[in-house]
């Protein structure tokens, strides 16, 4: 109050009396810093398991902790016994309720019982919106529109005098798991003078800011689709709230929490960044951020530069994020990313440790906006459709090196078309589900359902051979595709696979025979082998397998001392047949 900005502590330790301490801990007002020059925050022990905190930040700006390390309580309440269950879940280091241009810089946080740093959002009033017609509004007035529904006038008056400085609305259905409401998150909120007479529309997103023009005092929402509920959790309310704007947490060392180390609750333009973490989210949500709770406002995230140096023994991943708006995940270490169904707008790109890795659930267009994959060198990128009946959004990914191919066995529906990859080298796949374009592919040993390849090269280089087997007879189909080194299509069950321009620099063929009706078809294919025996069935092969291979406009090449070798008597229907091929081959048959 008398002007001071900042505050340089003396060195040394500060002890936190932990009791209640969620509303008498250390309170940073507004355009104040504290920098707490090398000393430490220790909290005392607390016995209970509902309060708690080191420092508090409540609806302020411009205030910020710096240099320095917080500890909690966590080890002397195990030497109490009192760690179970979620009991200590609410005793947070840090507790932030909305603010904005806030931020913490330069901290060591270790030993913490409950979420690390806390976030959430100071909500105003709301008002629900009902009496919705099949209409739209359009330039000030009411158009019939059978896939429009248009409530009847809202009065702001409440939200334009809950906060001089916020001149802003939010529509959505303010508790509980949010969600999207209608057919779209595209929203219309036309705003009308005291009069009732209309001012301007302004087309936004659910859940995101629309500004109140000056001398506005109703509104009326728009949305696609039509029967809007107007009661329970899915209905739509315009409200207002501080969500916690352009906050920076920086440079955080995270050592030994218990749960998670940052747990937005509510965000608008976040930066995480610098930070590192170790041995951290062993227990109740075992991970280290976790955007669970942030739903549809968590908006414009940046989480970049950021390490996990060792991760918990119970420890299950890195992050999750359940849904928001535009999302940046780059330049991380030894992640491991959960993407559910909800999140629209994903970035991840220039994650260069091998053991980061992506899992993605990408549901239908009004819930998972599309997302950007490129330029990372990482573990494994896989996606999988959680909502079951939804035909979820095409992927893309690009440039990128993927040790593991696309794994994705939960995937609701397997449609290969919907997720892409393009210009991308995977190390060791063993996918499903998947469409290759212009990949260099090291194939584990086993290729699964509905897989396309289209342009893409096969084996490490002349010297090193690999097999491809295959356990279900399904659609595979590689187009312009170049096999190097030594190629072997093996088991029992490798049928259902289409040929067509590929190139085979050394392929042999053993035991592929299935009951099944599919074939391995190549058309347009130039094949050499140097295996003792081309196409070699048995001794493993059951006896009562169907062998159906299809050889169009082929030219064959094969050095070995046998081209085709059967140890046990196939199917009758069985056929091995070449049509207008050029065979060259030293052999016998």
């Amino acid at each position: 109050a008398a002007g001071y900005r900042k505050i340089v502590l003396l060195k040394g330790t500060y002890r936190i009396n932990g009791e209640d301490a969620r509303e008498t801990c250390i309170s940073i007002p507004s355009y104040f810093t504290v920098d707490m020059n090398g000393s430490t925050f220790k909290l005392d022990t607390i016995d209970n398991d509902a309060s708690g905190a080191i420092v508090r930040m409540t609806d302020v700006v411009d205030a910020h902790l710096i240099n320095g390390t917080l500890e909690g309580d966590r080890f002397e309440r195990k030497a109490l016994d009192l760690e179970h269950l979620y009991n200590g879940e609410p005793i947070n280091t840090v507790f932030i309720r909305g603010g904005k241009y806030c931020s913490l810089d330069n901290l060591t946080i270790k030993n913490t019982t409950g979420h690390t740093i806390f976030t959430a959002y100071q909500l105003g009033p709301g008002k629900n919106v009902s009496g919705y017609t099949n209409t739209a509004i359009v330039d000030g007035k009411e158009v019939p529109k059978s896939n429009c529904s248009t409530s009847s006038m809202v009065d702001l008056q409440d939200i334009i005098n809950w906060d001089k400085d916020t001149d802003y609305l939010y529509v959505g259905y303010y508790g509980g798991y949010r969600g999207i409401k209608g057919e779209s998150p595209i929203v219309c909120v036309s705003f009308y003078d005291s009069n009732k007479s209309f001012m301007e529309t302004i087309t936004s997103y659910q859940y995101r800011k629309v500004g109140i023009p000056s001398g506005a005092r109703y509104a009326r929402i728009t949305l696609l689709g039509s029967n809007i509920p107007t009661s329970g959790s899915d209905s739509l309310q315009v409200f207002t709230k501080h969500l916690g704007d352009y906050n920076a947490f920086t440079n955080i060392d995270f050592i030994d929490t218990r749960t998670t180390c940052i747990a937005p609750a509510a965000c608008n333009n976040l930066l995480i960044e610098g930070c590192t973490y170790t041995r951290c989210g062993c227990s109740i949500t075992p991970l280290e951020v976790d955007f669970e709770d942030c739903w549809e406002e968590g908006q414009d995230i940046y989480y970049r530069n950021n390490t996990v140096i060792e991760k918990a023994a119970t420890n299950t991943g890195t992050i999750v994020d359940n849904t928001g708006y535009n999302h940046v995940y780059e330049n991380l270490e030894n992640h491991s990313v959960t993407i559910r169904g909800r999140a629209s707008g994903v970035v991840f790109r220039n994650n260069t440790d091998g053991k980061s890795t992506l899992n993605w659930a990408v549901n239908d267009k009004i819930h998972s906006g599309f997302g950007r994959i490129y330029n990372n060198n990482c573990g494994f990128i896989n996606f999988y459709n959680s909502s079951g009946s939804a035909i979820p959004v095409e992927m893309k990914v690009k440039n990128c090196v993927i040790i593991n191919g696309p794994t994705t066995n939960t995937w609701t529906g397997s449609l290969p078309d919907r997720v892409v990859y393009e210009n991308c080298t995977f190390t060791s796949f063993a996918g499903a589900n998947a469409t290759l374009v212009n990949c260099t592919v090291i194939p584990s040993n086993a290729f699964q359902d509905k897989l396309f390849f289209y342009g893409c090269t096969f084996g490490k280089d002349q010297k090193n051979g690999y097999n491809i087997s295959s356990f279900v007879d399904t659609t595979r189909v590689f187009e312009n595709c170049i096999f190097n080194g030594q190629t072997e299509f093996t088991h029992y069950g490798f049928l259902g696979s289409v040929f067509r321009g590929c190139t085979f620099a050394d392929l042999t063929m053993i035991d592929c025979v299935s009951s099944g009706n599919d074939a391995i078809v190549f058309d347009n294919c130039k094949i050499n082998s140097s295996a003792d025996k081309f196409i070699h069935v048995g001794p493993y092969a059951y006896s009562t397998g169907r062998l159906n291979f299809l050889l169009r406009n082929c030219e064959l090449t094969h050095i070995g001392s046998t081209f085709i070798y059967l140890s046990s008597t196939p199917t009758g229907d069985s056929q091995i047949l070449f049509e207008k091929c050029t065979v060259n081959t030293s052999g016998t048959t």
